[in-house]
């Protein structure tokens, strides 16, 4: 009697390893794709309060820019300075003090926090002569907003417009 063996419907050792490295190359993919997703959702979370605080500033900027009647640009103590007069007969300021852009009033005579967090400012219009009544043209708003993202990266938002005064 002739012994045989016994004949099992199993998987060989190679069809075993080629299967667990054929996995294994599939995971090491989809871990990359979660990391890059959830390290562009933190990416997300840094930047949008900071754009929508940017957008709102400029959003204010534009609003009392177009009710303005004389405009100014000073800069002093290297600080960009707009100053203008709107319907009301309210001289409003607005300038940057660090990385922070204060809007003032002479109705209200305190400075308020306008935007923090800008890495630059920069404010430039077409000069105009008040006395003459010539109609000032266009002021030409730009700042940088920065922030850190959660792996230690700097990034920086520029913001920009420019605002046709209408009278």
């Amino acid at each position: 009697m002739k012994w045989e063996p016994k004949a099992t419907g199993g998987f060989s050792m190679l069809e075993m390893v080629l299967t667990i490295t054929i996995l294994s190359v599939v995971a090491g993919l989809g871990v990359q794709f979660i990391r890059d997703v959830f390290n562009a959702y933190l990416t997300g979370q840094a930047l949008t309060p900071m754009v929508n605080e940017g957008q709102l500033a400029m959003e204010r900027l534009i609003r009392e820019l177009q009710g303005a009647t004389c405009l100014t640009l000073s800069q002093p103590g290297g600080a960009d300075t707009l100053t203008f007069t709107n319907f009301d007969g309210a001289v409003l300021s607005f300038s940057q003090s660090g990385q922070t852009i204060l809007y003032s009033s002479s109705l209200g005579g305190v400075d308020k926090v306008l935007v923090e967090g800008v890495e630059a400012a920069s404010l430039t219009f077409q000069p105009t002569d008040c006395m003459t009544g010539v109609p000032p043209g266009v002021v030409q708003i730009h700042f940088a907003m920065e922030a850190t993202l959660p792996s230690g990266d700097v990034v920086s938002v520029p913001l920009e417009t420019s605002v046709f005064i209408r009278n």
